[in-house]
């Protein structure tokens, strides 16, 4: 074996070891430090947040409608506040950023060692040569518009991200309840969270059966309420208006995505609910095909199953192999979040946390080559970094992202069956 070889073949194991999780994090963390030390920060939402959570925090107002900023009405939902209230407390009323500016660096050090840790997840029981290479590692870390995101902009996508991947790193670990809770306490930070959404709804209904899950719906539901009910208390209605408001309109000014438009297309309804049309549409040709591949009869066959059995998992995980499974669960989740991004209305520059970190494993489950996964992820960072967004950088954008859905697409479905151990078709 050459030197290359043995070289390659050591970083490839040791990126299955927890250490060296734990060292990628160490070392995002020192780069977050340099920024924040180098690079000035740079005012957009963090004072309206600040405004935004004065209501409860210090004048006792939990009408919803009546919390906004300069920015304009609060439209997150309840875990933003409670989140940025300590966050507030933390800062002295939002006046000293450096202590928010060093607890963002910290969140994002352990965003990424939960993602090295969901996709390099390897027991030691199993000796799996069909790794995540070595590469995709470094992919996670090296992005400049993705640390101003969290350090120098201190937007709350990075905190719903955060918590994602924590849901993330426990469902390839099978702890579903806890899992679950994440998920839903994800979403109380942001409602894109949602995009998630029904790659979870597959992985429990095979996985746990349908009571279970729709136990785990209930639980999701619970959650939102009791992380919202002074604000449901005070005015429910205004409460959902605001937190989940699925209608608005996006100021052309700020897409990335789609500035080879012209702002009166950007803003048509049409154009609305065509994205929106080809977003459940997608969501539902990944689920027959690759989601639930498994299963006979694929996403149809699986609900059959589930309503002829509601008590029994139609698949049995537990006799998966190890590398099958992690790569499931991450392929599912993070192509379900995916999908919903390539057709999203629109992108804002703060809105690349909520794939980034997803990119590179994604660009190698789609099995292109090293050279052409690379340039995927490249090609996206530099279109987040070309500002104000022009119509060939938001064409470039969009034309790469349906790229990677395409080999998402093409490539051949997975079945959870390896050797001896297979999963219970439905």
């Amino acid at each position: 074996m050459s030197f290359v070889a043995r070289t390659r073949a050591a970083l490839d194991d040791a990126s299955t070891k927890w250490w060296w999780w734990t060292l990628a994090a160490a070392a995002d963390l020192a780069l977050s430090l340099a920024i924040i030390r180098f690079v000035p920060y740079t005012e957009i939402d963090f004072k309206a947040y600040m405004q935004e959570v004065e209501g409860p925090l210090l004048h006792d107002e939990w009408d919803y409608t009546k919390l906004r900023g300069d920015t304009g009405p609060l439209v997150y939902p309840a875990g933003f506040v409670w989140i940025y209230m300590a966050i507030r407390e933390l800062t002295r009323g939002g006046t000293d950023l450096l202590p928010a500016q060093i607890l963002f660096a910290g969140l994002h050090a352990l965003l990424v060692f939960l993602v090295l840790g969901a996709i390099y997840y390897q027991p030691d029981a199993a000796k799996d040569a069909r790794r995540v290479p070595f590469w995709v590692g470094p992919m996670v870390v090296i992005s400049r518009r993705v640390h101003s995101i969290f350090v120098l902009r201190l937007f709350n996508d990075g905190i719903a991200m955060v918590i994602m991947y924590a849901a993330l790193f426990l469902y390839v670990r099978r702890r579903w309840i806890l899992g679950t809770l994440l998920f839903s306490a994800a979403l109380s930070v942001k409602m894109n969270i949602l995009l998630f959404a029904p790659g979870v709804a597959v992985l429990l209904l095979e996985s746990i059966g349908l009571t279970a899950s729709l136990g785990h719906a209930a639980l999701c539901v619970g959650t939102q309420v009791a992380v919202a009910f002074p604000f449901l208390r005070a005015n429910a209605a205004g409460y959902m208006d605001r937190a989940f408001e699925l209608g608005r309109v996006f100021m052309f000014k700020w897409t990335v995505n789609f500035k080879f438009l012209d702002p009166e297309t950007f803003v048509r309804k049409e154009l609305a609910l065509g994205l929106l049309s080809a977003t459940l549409l997608t969501w539902l040709a990944f689920g027959q095909r690759h989601f639930a591949a498994s299963h006979k009869g694929g996403l149809l066959g699986l609900v059959r199953s589930s309503l002829a059995s509601p008590m029994r998992a139609p698949l049995v995980s537990t006799r998966v192999p190890a590398h099958d499974w992690k790569m499931h669960v991450t392929t599912t989740l993070l192509t379900s979040n995916f999908i919903g991004i390539a057709f999203a209305r629109s992108m804002h520059y703060q809105f690349y946390s909520w794939y980034f970190h997803s990119l590179a494993f994604l660009a190698y489950a789609s099995k292109a080559n090293v050279v052409v996964a690379v340039l995927v992820c490249v090609t996206i960072e530099v279109c987040y970094n070309v500002y104000p967004a022009t119509p060939l950088s938001s064409g470039l954008l969009q034309a790469t992202h349906l790229l990677l859905l395409l080999r998402l697409w093409i490539k051949p479905p997975s079945t959870l069956r390896d050797g001896e151990s297979r999963a219970k078709k439905a």
